[in-house]
């Protein structure tokens, strides 16, 4: 397998490289539950917001992604989505303002943030294309 980084052609081993250097940000009971879906409660996580999880991590699985979700940093921040591959956080926002969010965990979070506000609007091939954007 030869994942493409930028303009840099990655082997299967720079890739595990890759993904197994990100995963040392996580606290390690976390690191080893990649490509699984968890969830918070029933009164912690709306159904759109696990809904739009599910939709970005079967996303990353098509395109050959590592991630892990509600993935604990060792300095105790907390990201909806982890992609390994690209040592990027993804939150899903659904309530709250991005404004609020963004200022709160941009500086607790080690690595870089996107953000998908979610809206009433929102379909799968408009979640799949932010994605594709995010990831280019």
């Amino acid at each position: 397998m030869v994942k493409k980084v930028g303009e840099k052609k990655m082997n299967q081993r720079d890739v595990n490289f890759q993904r197994n250097s990100a995963a040392k940000l996580l606290n390690f009971s976390d690191s080893r539950f990649r490509n699984c879906i968890r969830f918070s409660s029933e009164k912690a996580e709306s159904d759109a917001h696990f809904s739009a999880k599910c939709v970005i991590c079967r996303e990353l699985c098509n395109m050959g992604f590592e991630f892990v979700t509600e993935a604990r940093f060792l300095n105790k921040s907390r990201a909806d989505i982890f992609v390994l591959d690209k040592s990027l956080a993804i939150e899903v926002l659904v309530s709250e303002k991005e404004s609020n969010v963004t200022e709160n965990k941009a500086c607790k979070y080690p690595v870089y943030i996107e953000y998908l506000k979610l809206n009433e609007s929102m379909t799968v091939n408009s979640i799949k294309k932010w994605l594709e954007d995010v990831l280019n």
